[in-house]
């Protein structure tokens, strides 16, 4: 209780709204429905979580972080024993930690999920000890004007600044490429 009454009064009726609609919210705790969850992930994602899942072994992942609930969880939201949403976390220290997600917005784009999903990760985490949910990465030269910014505020209005992002380059010839094909996009979209 005291978590929820901190959030901004648009996520509580998110929140409602989805409990209004049948939203369930089930913790995944088998392997089979966390290999559901990798395929739904990528299906829902495309190409990038292909590249980005290509080295998980989901039977070694959920072995070793997901099984006895100590290392992370994975979270379905249904609707009518349809799946629709999902969330993976994974804990470090005091914090649990998004790690990814997929959601079915072309289907059910007007149902709170993913509010749903990180409510019921966030009470998890507490439960478990964790002293920050962290959501990863806040854009600050967007503000709350981007949308995920808006999300992730609605939980919670502080924004904590870890250390700077750096990139490392492994091919400095392809880097510049890529710098020069991004100005591209952007000078010819305006």
């Amino acid at each position: 209780a005291e978590i929820r009454a901190g959030f901004r009064r648009s996520l509580k009726s998110q929140l409602n709204k989805a409990d209004r609609n049948g939203i369930q919210v089930q913790r995944v705790s088998d392997r089979q429905n966390f290999d559901h969850f990798v395929r739904e992930l990528k299906r829902h994602k495309g190409l990038h979580s292909e590249r980005f899942l290509e080295g998980l072994e989901p039977v070694r992942f959920f072995e070793s972080f997901l099984k006895n609930g100590q290392g992370g969880a994975c979270y379905f939201a249904t609707k009518d024993s349809n799946i629709l949403a999902g969330v993976v976390l994974l804990c470090a220290g005091e914090r649990a930690i998004y790690q990814w997600g997929f959601s079915s917005k072309l289907d059910h784009g007007h149902l709170p999920l993913s509010h749903m999903l990180h409510w019921e990760a966030i009470k998890w985490a507490k439960y478990q000890n964790k002293r920050i949910y962290d959501f990863g990465g806040y854009w600050i030269e967007r503000g709350d004007a981007d949308a995920i910014n808006r999300f992730k505020t609605g939980f919670s209005k502080e924004i904590e600044i870890l250390f700077p992002q750096y990139e490392y380059v492994f091919s400095p010839v392809f880097a510049r490429v890529a710098k020069v094909g991004s100005w591209l996009r952007t000078a010819t979209s305006e």
